[in-house]
């Protein structure tokens, strides 16, 4: 698992369609596999087709697998799957089931089979991945949440809007907007680049406003963190969409030093310090929606 994690940090920072970047995430993925078939409890590989490609994940279950909540897990902009493995073992350990796959712009749906990220289409994605998850005995259909982190949580917040399927949303340092005040003096970053299509692109400067127009207004149970010293989406944008939040909602703000400079645009902030405390939070929080709704 470990030397599996260090292929796939390796590839994060090449931000080109080369050979290198490809060879160095297959690396990180057959080591990561080779690790869950050892796991306990089981993580199942499955694949989802959805226009014309198929689409991996996997399905973490736990010990008690029959009739779990289900929870789906968007990582940040230019993770995958994999890179979400602790964050799914939390809920596992909570007694949920949770899925992670490589939806569009995403893993190896980017990197090997050249899909960028259509903001669109993975709103399409997440209703496929539901209805597929309902399949699964182990799954009780009627009990989905679904966590974004980052960029994740925009597309999470999204998902629960669009699916009525969705019981619970919690997003963890959402992208709100693009910090749209420094996209203005500098180039867009290569990380967006190479990670969205070009319609997405175009779209940078309006994707924060999005959060409030009325068709992404959200009816299921909504709970947001977010750091006080956040310097690239600020505390301000989080309190604005909590607030335009009109069911029940929860808004947890961390807050300590700047901690953390991401080469996206100097992005600090005081989640990933405080991760050991504010992720395990998130999870209870889920666990408890989604098992009321039963």
């Amino acid at each position: 698992m470990y030397a599996a994690n260090c292929y796939r940090l390796a590839q994060y920072h090449l931000l080109q369609d080369i050979p290198e970047k490809q060879e160095l995430l297959s690396l990180s993925m057959e080591l990561y596999e080779k690790a869950i078939d050892l796991s306990e409890p089981k993580i199942l590989k499955i694949q989802i087709p959805f226009h014309g490609i198929k689409i991996k994940g996997y399905l973490h279950l736990p010990n008690k697998s029959s009739h779990s909540p289900c929870v789906i897990c968007i990582p940040g902009l230019g993770h995958n799957k994999e890179s979400m493995h602790n964050w799914c073992q939390y809920g596992v350990q909570r007694g949920m089931a949770v899925f992670c796959g490589d939806g569009y712009g995403y893993g190896e749906t980017r990197v090997i089979q050249g899909k960028r990220l259509n903001i669109k289409e993975f709103d399409k994605y997440v209703e496929v991945v539901i209805d597929y998850l309902s399949t699964y005995s182990e799954i009780e259909a009627n009990q989905i949440g679904i966590i974004g982190d980052c960029f994740g949580g925009y597309l999470a917040f999204r998902a629960a809007a669009m699916d009525k399927r969705i019981k619970g949303c919690a997003l963890v340092e959402a992208i709100l907007e693009f910090g749209q005040h420094q996209l203005h003096n500098n180039s867009v970053p290569a990380l967006i680049i190479y990670h969205l299509d070009e319609n997405e692109i175009r779209f940078l400067e309006k994707i924060g406003s999005d959060f409030y127009k009325p068709e992404f207004e959200n009816t299921c149970p909504i709970y947001i963190v977010h750091a006080e010293t956040d310097k690239l989406i600020p505390i301000s944008l989080a309190k604005n969409l909590f607030n335009f939040i009109k069911g029940e909602k929860y808004l947890k703000i961390v807050k300590g030093k700047t901690c953390y400079n991401n080469y996206f645009i100097n992005h600090y902030n005081t989640v990933l310090d405080e991760l050991s405390r504010c992720v395990p939070d998130v999870w209870d929080w889920i666990g408890m929606v989604l098992k009321r709704t039963f």
